[in-house]
């Protein structure tokens, strides 16, 4: 399955975005790889959400410009920095070349960075991120992680621990996140 939407425009703090094919594959790809193919949509759609609105958050503050260069330096299974020939990957399989298998590096690149087709569930939450926007999340909610990962001191936790399940946290207490804007088209 491909996400059925091909564009959509969000709106925040006063901008405006519009969403481009390439940005929802590559939002996809990482959806997917993210939540494990699991098949937890919950954790899915709080995936997807939270991609977008911390991109939008990233983008008011002027430090992304496209959606997918944003999806692509934050999510580690797209990120070129962590296929076999990247700096990240480099440094920490120099550390633990057990954890930090070429095997995953490798996949990241020839697998995950290449996937044109996804299950229901992932389909499901990046077009629902798309059409109806944070409503799986709290609307500050700009970074997901493991369960097990405390990053209490750089970002405000906004779930607590639970198994099998992302974590949500905020780098920006403050922020309303995004919408999605609607609009018309001429028949």
């Amino acid at each position: 399955m491909r996400p059925s939407v091909t564009e959509s425009i969000l709106e925040f703090a006063g901008f405006r975005y519009s969403v481009t094919a390439d940005d929802v594959l590559w939002m996809a790809r990482a959806v997917e790889k993210e939540c494990r193919d699991d098949g937890d949509d919950l954790d899915e759609r709080r995936v997807a959400q939270t991609l977008m609105n911390c991109f939008c958050y990233e983008a008011s503050q002027r430090n992304y410009d496209s959606l997918t260069k944003f999806v692509r330096a934050y999510a580690q299974p797209v990120n070129p920095r962590w296929f076999p020939e990247g700096d990240l990957f480099k440094r920490w399989h120099a550390r633990d070349p057990q954890k930090y298998s070429l095997a995953a590096a490798v996949g990241r690149r020839d697998r995950h960075s290449i996937r044109t087709e996804f299950g229901r569930e992932c389909v499901e939450a990046v077009d629902r991120a798309l059409i109806e926007g944070p409503v799986d999340i709290p609307r500050n909610c700009t970074d997901y992680a493991a369960p097990w990962l405390d990053a209490s001191r750089k970002y405000e936790p906004l779930t607590h621990p639970e198994v099998g399940v992302n974590r949500l946290w905020t780098r920006a207490p403050g922020w309303t996140g995004y919408s999605v804007f609607q609009w018309q088209r001429e028949v």
